[in-house]
């Protein structure tokens, strides 16, 4: 898992959603954060494993 972040500097952050404009907390914003991360990491799997799949292949 990775280091913390010190958000002290960042109490509050207005983020855009749908309706508007919202303020994150340090809670929200490390959730969000997580969110993120994971799902990068998931797409950077996936186009591993093809990548692999694709040169496994010969062609």
């Amino acid at each position: 898992m990775p280091e913390r972040i010190d958000l002290s500097a960042f109490p509050n952050v207005k983020f855009k959603v749908a309706t508007g404009f919202v303020d994150l907390g340090k809670d929200a914003i490390t959730a969000l954060a997580m969110a993120v991360a994971s799902h990068v990491q998931a797409c950077f799997a996936k186009e591993a494993g093809v990548l692999a799949a694709i040169d496994s292949d010969g062609s």
